[in-house]
């Protein structure tokens, strides 16, 4: 098969296109054709040496395509069945999987990072790592596993979103930013979303943000007091980190929650204690996602509640160019390699 492999960390080139073997399968494994993979920032984690990884290693942990071959002890699926990839890694055995929190494992891990991933033509995973397609596009649903199952398990364990909830997303116009819109949305609330250029905020607008602001432009919390009434969010998202962390905190209202989801920034930031307890807020992580998150946003997706936004394809091949353009930022939704 083809694969892009990564031998040594650094920038986008050291990503090579290379001739390897198929993956050999055990017996509770499928070996699954990929059609499409998206990208996503932990990739780019790997790839630059900031988590590490043993090497060589593929990369890519949104996946998706169809099954090409069976191990023995598998049930339930069959060859050319089109399939997504649950990317989380797990024992199935310590507390938190007993559960069913496997995205607290002991032991995680994801494919892509701990085992390889779908930067390439086949790829192999646990029968328990699959969801069944129906109606999807590949692409479509490559797009669906980190981002927008993350924003359902975020979602999940705040206890939901209704009309009466005010959303604040920073930096909103990226694969996990722009699928928290599109959810929040989808579940009724009002959304103020914040990025970084007036391209960015009319796509923001066009999916459905009410209210859109420039970081770089406008006083972010000045701008979401006056939305609100002074009143501030019910809900903030940072996936960003330090930088923009204590914003996030700072336009919650009395009783509102900050999800903290990323460190794209860094991951240390002070906080005033008497904030937090004096207006009863809550700080609530948010690490990957469960199953049951994706089998959620397949259901809406094939319903079509929900579409991810695809800014641009690329071919295997094309695979520094794809990682350049992430690095760059100048996108808006998901970047995904298209296989076939």
């Amino acid at each position: 098969m083809l694969a892009a492999v990564l031998r040594e960390y650094g920038g986008p080139e050291v990503l090579k296109i290379e001739k390897l073997p198929d993956p050999e399968i055990r017996e509770d494994e499928v070996l699954v054709r990929v059609e499409a993979c998206a990208l996503n920032r932990i990739d780019v984690w790997f790839r630059s040496g900031r988590y590490r990884t043993s090497l060589p290693r593929i990369l890519g942990g949104d996946i998706a395509g169809r099954i090409e071959k069976l191990g023995g002890g598998v049930k339930g699926f069959g060859i050319g069945q089109p399939v997504v990839v649950y990317s989380v890694l797990s024992d199935g055995t310590c507390r938190y999987c007993m559960i069913g929190r496997r995205n607290r494992c002991v032991n995680v891990g994801f494919i892509g990072g701990a085992a390889d991933g779908g930067y390439a033509e086949y790829v192999k995973v646990r029968d328990y790592n699959l969801v069944p397609l129906s109606n999807l596009d590949a692409e479509i649903a490559a797009c669906l596993p980190i981002d927008f199952g993350t924003s359902l398990n975020a979602i999940n364990l705040i206890g939901g979103l209704t009309p009466v909830d005010t959303v604040f997303v920073m930096g909103g116009s990226g694969g996990l930013g722009h699928a928290f819109v599109k959810l929040s949305k989808l579940f009724g609330a009002e959304v103020i979303a914040a990025s970084s250029s007036e391209e960015k905020l009319s796509f923001l607008e066009k999916i459905g943000a009410d209210h859109v602001i420039n970081y770089r432009t406008e006083d972010v919390r000045k701008r979401v007091m006056e939305i609100t009434h002074g009143m501030g969010v019910s809900v903030s998202l940072d996936h960003s980190g330090s930088e923009t962390w204590n914003l996030c905190l700072d336009v919650l209202k009395k009783g509102g929650i900050l999800l903290t989801a990323g460190i794209t920034t860094g991951e240390n930031a002070s906080v005033n204690i008497a904030q937090i307890y004096r207006r009863e807020a809550r700080i609530q992580g948010v690490y990957s996602y469960l199953k049951e998150d994706l089998i959620k946003a397949v259901e809406l997706a094939s319903k079509g509640k929900l579409k991810p936004e695809i800014f641009r394809t690329y071919s295997l091949s094309e695979i520094v160019e794809a990682h350049r353009l992430f690095d760059s930022g100048n996108f808006t939704g998901k970047i995904v390699l298209k296989m076939r």
